[in-house]
């Protein structure tokens, strides 16, 4: 892809006090990503992603990732909106994506 029209964007996490090296959360073919939040207990890092790299008017969804799993998932991946941003609550018993929708603040603008 033309480096002009590139738009992917990749989440790591990275230790603050160093030792070991950044952990790459996507998978390196989407496109844009907004937002990340980590959960208060720092099991889960939220954020949303475009699925195309270079195509801006994609829907935007939200994506998990389970550190202590080291398992990426989607949640509400059938909704026809566009959510601007995502928080998290200090509810911390997360199990399923039900549990995310019930337990993250989704905000749709």
């Amino acid at each position: 892809m033309p480096a002009a029209i590139h738009t992917r964007q990749n989440v790591y996490i990275v230790p603050l006090k160093g030792g070991k090296e950044p952990k790459h959360l996507t998978t390196g073919k989407q496109g844009a990503t907004h937002s990340p939040v980590i959960s208060h207990n720092g099991e889960k890092v939220v954020w949303l992603e475009l699925a195309l790299d270079g195509y801006e008017s994609d829907r935007a969804q939200i994506v998990v990732y389970d550190l202590k799993k080291d398992v990426r998932f989607k949640v509400a991946a059938s909704w026809d909106r566009s959510p601007s941003e995502v928080s998290v609550s200090s509810f911390t018993k997360l199990s399923s994506p039900a549990d995310m929708l019930r337990s993250y603040l989704v905000l749709a603008r």
